[in-house]
């Protein structure tokens, strides 16, 4: 007879969080040729990334932060943390170098302490100054209302980023492009599905397409900063070529599908990447909801009711802080002129450059 055979162990389940703790099975870690300095005081977020996928943003900061530590450790800066306490005094300290050196803001802050959250679930308070540090950012490094780009400066780095080769980037500027045109938010465009209730379009017998998006819908969390009493309003996108480029996006995608396939952070490093390039500052991507009402007010081509309306705005003192105009003047006589003569010309002829690529997907 043959002996009794012990039950098989469980496969590794993806985000059990704490559970995964007691496991110390795992074959592969994610830090361990990294961060070898820093292991005993973080073996935690090896477990982590490995049992966990769905994180991979919050890793990121996760890693960043290791790497700033070890390389702390490297140049002497601080000893090789063996405790949370040690491991807490250190990360006050990067804190302390995001928020008055690098000028991080507050959103980084935020991030940061989510990330570390789920590292360290149930020992959180044992990182008292980290968290400390992270949950006053606000206090510390107060952000200004911000003003728009002015359209030359848009034009030019979306241009750039429609020079970029692959899908990824095109996507990268049908967002930029998009983002400006409608005053979206960010979780505005990352929400809209390739569904009839979030965008629909109609051929003119002009041969003209209104592109017609929904937008304030509370199911995707969009109700904050809205109208309260008006939601699931729709925009109608002003340019035809900003229209055409998400046409040709939305085609790609199938049906209950996001529309973007690339995240904010993406587009982020795109714009970073072209601004390198064009050799300017690269603005946050929240710029894009002051530029459109911004260079619409400066223009004319709205009211501010107007704006309001379409911007999705509950009151008028909110439009004024998204429309100022006066900076969107100075943006244009501080853009260098090669960067501006770029923006130039891609606004009086946007059509060559934004055709379509030629189609690389093989039929029959």
């Amino acid at each position: 007879m043959h002996g009794k055979r012990s039950p098989a162990r469980p496969p590794p389940r993806l985000n059990r969080g704490a559970a995964a703790w007691d496991r110390d099975d795992f074959s592969v870690t994610f830090l361990t040729t990294r961060n070898p300095l820093v292991l005993n005081a973080v073996t935690r977020a090896q477990v982590h990334a490995v049992t966990d996928t769905t994180n991979e943003e919050y890793l990121a900061v996760v890693k960043a932060v290791l790497d700033a530590i070890e390389a702390g450790v490297c140049s002497n800066k601080w000893p090789v943390p063996s405790s949370l306490r040690q491991l807490d005094a250190i990360l006050s300290a990067i804190c302390d170098d995001l928020i008055y050196v690098q000028r991080k803001g507050p959103a980084y802050g935020q991030k940061m302490h989510a990330a570390w959250s789920h590292v360290y679930p149930n020992q959180m308070s044992e990182l008292y100054s980290f968290s400390r540090a992270c949950t006053g950012w606000n206090r510390m490094l107060p952000v200004g209302e911000g003003f728009g780009l002015c359209a030359e400066r848009w034009a030019a780095i979306g241009r750039t980023i429609l020079s970029f080769p692959g899908q990824q980037a095109r996507e990268c500027a049908t967002w930029w492009f998009l983002q400006a045109d409608c005053y979206c938010r960010e979780q505005d465009l990352e929400m809209l599905l390739n569904t009839d209730q979030d965008w629909c379009s109609l051929e003119r017998p002009g041969g003209q397409t209104d592109l017609c998006l929904f937008f304030g819908i509370s199911a995707r969390g969009e109700s904050s900063k809205t109208s309260i009493t008006h939601s699931n309003q729709s925009v109608i996108v002003d340019r035809p070529w900003v229209g055409r480029l998400f046409l040709e996006l939305a085609q790609k995608r199938p049906p209950n599908a996001p529309i973007f396939s690339v995240s904010r952070e993406t587009v982020a490093r795109t714009v970073k990447k072209a601004c390198d390039l064009l050799g300017i500052e690269c603005p946050v991507l929240h710029k894009l909801r002051h530029t459109g009402p911004a260079n619409d007010t400066l223009r004319g081509t709205r009211s501010l009711e107007q704006v309001r309306r379409r911007g999705r705005w509950a009151s008028l003192k909110s439009v004024e802080r998204y429309s100022k105009t006066a900076h969107i003047v100075a943006d244009l006589a501080h853009l260098d002129p090669e960067v501006r003569r770029l923006g130039t010309d891609f606004l009086n002829a946007p059509d060559a450059f934004t055709a379509p690529q030629p189609a690389t997907v093989r039929f029959g």
